[in-house]
């Protein structure tokens, strides 16, 4: 069963970015916000689902400091290759 979660608290997260919805196990779900970049996002996040906004630009350190992020849901934004011309991403094994 997965528990959701639109505040500030609980599940293991520090903070739930505004409008979107957090779940046990570091996902968070900002689809379908009208979102225009990549908000603030918890070091506890897993998982996050940014589909179907209005991001165009991805800015250096969206997803920087996010140790356990494995996936990232970005379709159906207005992205082109220019938007990840200077997006630095850290990778952990």
């Amino acid at each position: 069963m997965m528990m959701s979660r639109d505040s500030n608290e609980g599940f293991g997260f520090d903070f739930c970015p505004p409008k979107c919805q957090c779940y046990n196990g570091g996902l968070i779900n900002c689809s379908r916000l009208a979102l225009i970049s990549v908000p603030k996002l918890p070091q506890s996040a897993v998982s996050i689902d940014l589909s179907l906004n209005d991001i165009q630009h991805i800015s250096d350190g969206s997803f920087k400091d996010l140790p356990s992020l494995t996936t990232v849901d970005l379709s159906g934004n207005k992205l082109n290759a220019a938007s990840f011309t200077n997006m630095v991403m850290r990778y952990n094994n």
